[in-house]
């Protein structure tokens, strides 16, 4: 089955929302990046399930789970549901339902772009991260 970049950028910020999920109960916090700052979750390390390893980096975290290996930046408030091209380039590398496809940083760019045009994702250069985009869940289709 061919991924569409909608797809890649559900199943990519799934994959973010489960780690965040796994890190919230492991550590018993709310907002992670505050957590990580405060230092009661560790730079880097693996969760105790095992699923992920993970290394804090900037304003972000690279993270390896079972099924791929994705980074992801935080958003304002230490949100997670920002992505660019690179991060899902990235991403659809190393996710199996990806494999064989041609999801090239460009490409994934290009189709950015179009869903920007149509008001699917948005743009709002939120700090810290202004550079992230967001689906714009009201025109998801």
């Amino acid at each position: 089955m061919i991924m569409t970049t909608m797809d890649l950028i559900q199943a990519y910020l799934s994959r973010v929302d489960e780690f965040i999920v796994t890190m919230r109960d492991e550590y018993g916090v709310e907002n992670v990046l505050l957590a990580k700052r405060d230092r009661i979750i560790p730079p880097r390390g693996t969760t105790t399930r095992g699923a992920f390893r993970f290394r804090f980096h900037g304003i972000g975290c690279e993270v390896e789970g079972i099924d791929a290996t994705f980074d992801f930046d935080f958003g304002e408030n230490g949100t997670t549901g920002g992505f660019d091209s690179w991060r899902l380039a990235q991403f659809a590398s190393s996710y199996a339902p990806a494999e064989g496809q041609n999801l090239t940083e460009t490409g994934i760019q290009d189709e950015l772009n179009k869903l920007l045009v149509r008001g699917i994702v948005l743009a709002p250069k939120l700090e810290p991260s202004p550079h992230l985009l967001y689906l714009a869940k009201e025109k998801m289709p």
